[in-house]
């Protein structure tokens, strides 16, 4: 494929994902299941050090979330529980 086409999203050749980004040379490490786009790295573990950030998702964010009807069922259980664990 190397030149002979324009950059863009096309099949994953390597079958990891629906499609993967070539930049006209090469293929990037950048994929896409067709409405979203990440960098095909592991995604970092939470910790310790996230805590505070939790805290807020659990104490402040969901309850508004809630009350506006934007996190519901399993969306607002499963950030929950994650806050909760750490």
């Amino acid at each position: 494929m190397q030149g002979r086409w324009n950059a863009g999203w096309y099949p994953d050749p390597h079958r990891i994902t629906a499609m993967r980004w070539w930049d006209g040379a090469q293929w990037t490490p950048w994929e896409s299941d067709g409405a979203r786009v990440w960098d095909g790295r592991p995604a970092p573990a939470l910790g310790p050090q996230h805590l505070e950030n939790l805290r807020f998702v659990r104490d402040t964010y969901l309850p508004e979330a809630r009350r506006r009807g934007a996190a519901t069922g399993a969306v607002a259980h499963a950030l929950e529980q994650l806050a909760d664990e750490l």
